[in-house]
């Protein structure tokens, strides 16, 4: 009986032992894929914002571009990738106070409004570009 009572504990022991194992390995694959879900959004919202600063109003001198994802301002790691640009690319929020200081120069608003994905190879991206003087 002592043994069996003994294999039993230890058993059971396992058993908790083996799920908090599960449940852990689980939670790190749960934030793994989040990490790669929001890196795999920050390169497709740079491809796109980086196709538009190509092609929306190429023949506009002077020209600064604000970035919208979804209505908000992209996050600091997805402004980060643009550095090369300077203070070309800003984030939306910032367009207030920038028209304040540069009238005259024309503000070009770079908007995703939705990212689907299809499958791992497809995804479908709804944006827009907008143009307008930067004036009070």
């Amino acid at each position: 009986m002592n043994k069996f009572c003994f294999l039993l504990i230890i058993g059971l022991l396992w058993s908790e032992v083996d799920a908090c194992f599960i449940r852990a390995r689980s939670e790190q694959r749960s934030e793994t894929s989040q990490v790669s879900s929001t890196l795999r959004e920050d390169e497709i919202l740079e491809t796109v914002f980086r196709y538009q600063i190509e092609r929306c109003y190429r023949e506009f001198p002077r020209k600064v571009y604000f970035l919208s994802y979804q209505q908000t301002d992209p996050t600091d790691n997805l402004m980060e990738r643009f550095r090369s640009y300077g203070t070309l690319i800003r984030k939306h929020s910032e367009r207030r106070e920038f028209y304040k200081k540069h009238s005259g120069d024309f503000g070009i608003l770079l908007a995703i409004a939705s990212i689907d994905s299809k499958n791992d190879m497809v995804v479908s991206v709804e944006g827009y570009c907008g143009l307008g003087a930067l004036e009070e």
